[in-house]
């Protein structure tokens, strides 16, 4: 499914963001917002391809997502910069619709938000890299697809952080497989954490089956 069938709603919000790696927040302006993408207004230019950790203004304290800049031009009528991004994974409806965006019926949406409560599938063990060093987290898996899977967790996840999973798989041996963490909400449900990962590689038919 090519993401430009995804159309924009204009909006204006103001939120906050950083590069990957970097810790100091700066401010930006949300000019247009899709599932698959957002245009911001920022006071500095960033080369395409950098990826940025952007807090979205909505409901539950806001979430915490990752995008990459696909392209950046200055906006002399805005007095800015105007930056392009793809999100590496889809906003769900709601959450489009707060931020001012309109409900879509067609396509499948990553963070189908799952109704968290009502789809609870297998038992995930999350470790930080390098394995062994770091300590080995329970999480229940909500939604899981061939190209990543959110989880309830306890533990705080930083975006960008490569993690270790290991999926109890019906059966069968567990599926192990390394993610990057893309989508952080804290305290999404009974103070557990919605986070959202995708796989370095897509799981196949078999090993998907297993899993729901």
């Amino acid at each position: 499914m090519e993401r430009r069938a995804f159309p924009r709603y204009e909006t204006d919000h103001e939120t906050t963001y950083c590069l990957i790696n970097e810790f100091d927040e700066a401010k930006a302006r949300i000019r247009n917002v899709s599932r698959v993408g957002i245009k911001l207004l920022v006071e500095r230019e960033i080369e395409s391809g950098e990826m940025l950790q952007i807090r979205l203004p909505v409901s539950g304290g806001g979430i915490l997502v990752m995008a990459c800049v696909m392209h950046c031009s200055f906006d002399e009528s805005e007095h800015g910069w105007s930056l392009g991004c793809i999100f590496s994974a889809e906003l769900a409806d709601n959450e489009v619709m707060q931020l001012g965006g309109e409900p879509l019926e067609t396509g499948f949406s990553q963070t189908a938000q799952m109704n968290v409560a009502s789809v609870m599938l297998g038992k995930l063990k999350v470790s930080k890299l390098p394995e062994g060093e770091n300590p080995v987290y329970e999480a229940q898996i909500t939604q899981v697809q061939s190209s990543g899977l959110y989880c309830l967790l306890d533990e705080k996840m930083t975006l960008g952080s490569v993690v270790s999973l290991q999926m109890d798989a019906d059966g069968a041996a567990p599926i192990s497989i390394l993610a990057c963490v893309v989508y952080f909400k804290e305290n999404f449900e009974n103070d557990q954490h919605l986070v959202g990962c995708n796989f370095i590689r897509e799981l196949d038919e078999f090993e998907l089956q297993q899993l729901v």
